[in-house]
This record gives C-alpha cells, sequence and structure tokens, in this order.
C-alpha cells in the first residue's frame, strides 16, 4: 500500500513539475538566442552608426563583411584605414568602437570574447542585419547632402573672440597654416596662448578658444585633422583668412548654407 501511494506521489510531482521544468529551459534557450550573452551581438544590436563621410562607411561595410566571412585569425591579424584613411591603422575592435554607438553606454569591447563570440549565430544574425540596413540606405540615397565636415560646421557662421592685436595676429598665423601647411606638421605645431606665451596652444585650441560657433559643432582631434584639408573645409578657412585680411567690422564672414 506505501509502495503504491509512493509511486502515486512522485508521479503527481513530475507531472507538476515537467511543464515548469520545460518552461525553465525554453526562458533560457531564448534569452541565449537573442544574444544577451554574446558580446558581438548585444554591441551592435539597436547601436547607432557614427561614420562621418562615405569614405569611413565603406572601411565599416567592409569590417562588417570580413566578421560574416573571414576565418576568427584571419581578422586577427587584419587592420583598416583610419579617420584619415591612412591604410593599415586600425584593428576590426577599433572601427567598430569608433564608427558605432552602442545603445548602452556601459557596453565595450573586450578583444578575446569579441573574437569567441564573433562567428556564434546570434552575432552573425545582427552582423547581417546591419548590412541590410547599410545597403537599403545607399539604394534610398540616405546621406546625399553630402557628409558632415567638423571644421566647416565649427567655423561656418561662428563668431571670432578676440581682445588684442596680437591675437588676431596669431588666429591669421593659425588659418594661413591651415591653408598651406602639410597635415603632419600642424599636428606637431604649437601657437601662443592667450597670454601670448610662445609653443603653447595646437591649432585645434586656438580655435576652440577664440572662436565661438553658432551651434553645438565640437570635435575631437582625429576629426579635425581627417576633414581639415578636404575642399568644404578649405572653402570655409579660406573665407575666414579672406575676411581677416580684410576685416568689415563684424565678426566673421557669413554663414553659408550648403545645398
Amino acid at each position: 500500500m506505501s509502495y503504491k501511494f509512493c509511486a502515486a506521489f512522485l508521479s503527481s510531482v513530475l507531472l507538476i513539475a515537467c511543464p515548469l521544468l520545460d518552461a525553465a529551459y525554453c526562458r533560457a534557450t531564448a534569452s541565449g538566442s537573442n544574444g544577451a550573452d554574446n558580446s558581438v551581438a548585444e554591441y551592435l544590436d539597436g547601436a547607432k552608426e557614427n561614420t562621418h563621410g562615405e569614405d569611413h562607411r565603406q572601411v565599416f561595410k567592409q569590417a562588417l563583411n570580413d566578421m560574416l566571412d573571414l576565418p576568427v585569425k584571419k581578422l586577427r591579424d587584419k587592420y583598416y584605414p583610419d579617420y584619415e584613411m591612412r591604410r593599415d591603422s586600425w584593428s576590426i575592435t577599433v572601427i567598430l568602437e569608433r564608427y558605432i554607438v552602442p545603445k548602452r553606454q556601459d557596453l565595450t569591447i573586450s578583444d578575446n570574447k569579441f573574437f569567441d563570440d564573433m562567428k556564434k549565430p546570434e552575432a552573425q544574425r545582427v552582423i547581417d542585419e546591419w548590412l541590410v540596413k547599410l545597403s537599403r540606405e545607399d539604394l534610398t540615397g540616405s546621406g546625399s547632402t553630402g557628409p558632415r565636415n567638423t571644421v566647416e560646421d565649427y567655423l561656418n557662421g561662428a563668431e571670432e573672440q578676440v581682445e588684442t592685436n596680437d591675437q588676431e595676429a596669431v588666429i591669421k598665423q593659425a588659418f594661413a597654416d591651415m591653408l598651406y601647411e602639410p597635415v603632419e606638421s600642424l599636428r606637431k605645431k604649437r601657437y601662443p596662448d592667450y597670454q601670448l606665451h610662445p609653443h603653447k596652444w595646437p591649432i585645434t585650441e586656438v580655435l576652440t578658444s577664440y572662436f565661438l560657433p553658432d551651434s553645438f559643432a565640437g570635435f575631437d582631434d582625429d576629426e579635425f585633422f581627417r576633414d581639415l584639408k578636404k575642399p568644404e573645409a578649405q572653402k570655409v578657412i579660406q573665407r575666414w583668412f579672406d575676411h581677416m585680411n580684410n576685416p568689415d567690422g563684424k565678426n566673421g564672414p557669413a554663414r553659408e548654407e550648403r545645398p
């Protein structure tokens, strides 16, 4: 009697427990399949593109294609152009860090886990979705108004903030150098500061100290030197240089709207 009772009791417990165990297993499987434990899928899913111009977008697209097609060992050793399109400069992880803004600020890329996770199905699915998105935008003409140029954005319509003729001379020299000096030389050059102490400020600090943009248009050094020699930047620099040599009483040349 007791044996039959125990058997019946165990059967009842199993009948109740099995559906619960099945549900828990399904939830665990679903959690793994949506990329929550995959660093690549989590970093890319819901992220925003942060490229500036078609050259950068092509590098980014090539990196995504390589993540689908290249063996991990080969991808570890491959390097891509940087902001200024200098060859063999950035690893695949740097490409993603520079050209992707993840949905959460705490998401980062660890090289070892990145390469461990990259070929897993959940990562490959998200990579493929990104390539489809980029191809669709190319077909619909997204960005046809032209890429953003950080130098042009900062100077176009900006106001000069200067107090002395000596400071004005520093700015004029800086504009001349932006027009005629090579980028690598300009990276190393230093200008007088507010008090005219020599060899203190890089060219970027001269601009941010003496010019107030008409809207928020910040930049970092990589963006500045990447965009400096492009035609749209050179055009606005030339307008400023001409204005300073032939001042009209205004704080700068009028803002020029891009087509």
